[in-house]
């Protein structure tokens, strides 16, 4: 089954329609499998890559028959990720015996090792999206962040996806070891007609099997990381939607960012209310950015996504951010909190910051688009 004409993101109506449904009965429509923690990148703010590592925790066989338990339990949406997946031995196979069941299947990839075999199978059953990490825009800053001056490699895949026809989206991590190229990424962007979704919030490490990497070497501080933000806001917009954007900042009405907690501290996104995330090593967590509890070959998908529902009911946000003004375009979610504080109901303090910095900025910026007359 072909689903290239399918835009499976948020806006999508028909798709959003399945979500909502899925959210309030409780259905795992959208599912992701961590494949592998092995990657031929050495990205010192990586949460899962484990250097080293030479062997796979699951086989193929267990990840198709996970699949099938998933998918007969509502699954459509299956988000393909590591590590870096294309770097097992045995893609291919899991991915076609994926795409046989008639998955929605994106992939996550660093777009390096897109051999003419992969380029073949990706041709011939194509996914519904290719979401590329893009790390720099030249080969020395790829060299500096990645350890491989893979820009070259990159790029020239990324054009060869879009021109086969292939929904690509760029994912742009911004860290002190690339944050020069947030400008010319996005001319890069711009360019071949792509978009481009950009962080510059780095994760603190939750997880237990990250190799011992040079970690805060590659943070910013919270400032910086703000400021990186709006950088990449002002470039990515026309003046009038950047400057719409700071007002609507600095009057507390809601951006595109929707993670804040409900009033009642409920979580907003839909994590563990129709999407699960399972890691490398088999377990099942409600995020991929805080570790997996419940074993899936040993206690069966069943058992597991009704453990993580559960888990996510249970969650309560920081009071604090009920209140806040800033809770329309602040980033706050169970993850971060967890991620800074080891708990999910204290307000993690680096994305508090930042989020208050990113505020000061948006006011500078209103009262400037004020003297150059645009309203």
């Amino acid at each position: 089954m072909n689903f290239m004409g399918y835009n499976t993101d948020r806006e999508n109506g028909y798709f959003q329609y399945l979500h909502n449904k899925s959210c309030s009965s409780g259905i795992p429509f959208s599912g992701t499998f961590e494949l592998t923690s092995r990657c031929n990148f050495n990205c010192s703010m990586c949460y899962v890559h484990s250097a080293g590592c030479s062997k796979e925790y699951l086989s193929a066989d267990d990840w198709k028959n996970i699949a099938g338990k998933a998918a007969e339990h509502g699954m459509l949406e299956l988000l393909l990720t590591g590590g870096e997946p294309l770097i097992r031995d045995d893609f291919d196979k899991i991915y076609l015996s994926l795409i046989e069941m008639g998955l929605v299947i994106s992939l996550n990839t660093n777009a390096s090792l897109l051999t003419e075999e992969k380029k073949k199978l990706l041709a011939e059953y194509p996914p519904a999206r290719m979401n590329i990490s893009l790390y720099g825009a030249d080969n020395k800053t790829y060299e500096n962040m990645c350890g491989v001056p893979a820009f070259d490699t990159v790029s020239e895949n990324i054009i060869w996806l879009k021109n086969e026809g292939i929904p690509v989206k760029i994912n742009s991590t911004v860290t002190s070891k690339n944050c020069r190229d947030i400008e010319k990424t996005i001319d890069f962007a711009k360019k071949i007609d792509v978009p481009i979704k950009n962080t510059t919030y780095i994760f603190p490490r939750s997880r237990e099997y990250h190799s011992d990497k040079n970690y805060f070497d590659a943070l910013l501080t919270a400032k910086e990381s703000a400021q990186c933000r709006m950088r990449f806001l002002e470039y990515s917009k026309t003046r009038g939607e950047f400057y719409d954007l700071c007002r609507r900042m600095t009057s507390g009405i809601e951006t595109e960012n929707v993670h804040a907690c409900s009033e009642d501290g409920l979580m907003k996104c839909r994590a563990g209310k129709d999407s699960f995330w399972i890691d490398f090593s088999g377990k099942m967590s409600f995020c991929g950015l805080v570790p997996g509890k419940f074993d899936v070959l040993s206690l069966g998908f069943e058992k597991c996504w009704e453990s993580v529902k559960n888990q996510c009911r249970a969650i309560r946000l920081p009071s604090e951010c009920d209140s806040c003004p800033d809770k329309s375009f602040c980033g706050v979610c169970a993850a971060s909190c967890f991620c800074e504080k080891g708990v999910f109901d204290k307000v993690p303090d680096y994305m508090c910051e930042m989020t208050k910095t990113m505020k000061k900025i948006a006011c500078d910026y209103s009262i400037m688009s004020e003297g150059d007359g645009i309203v």
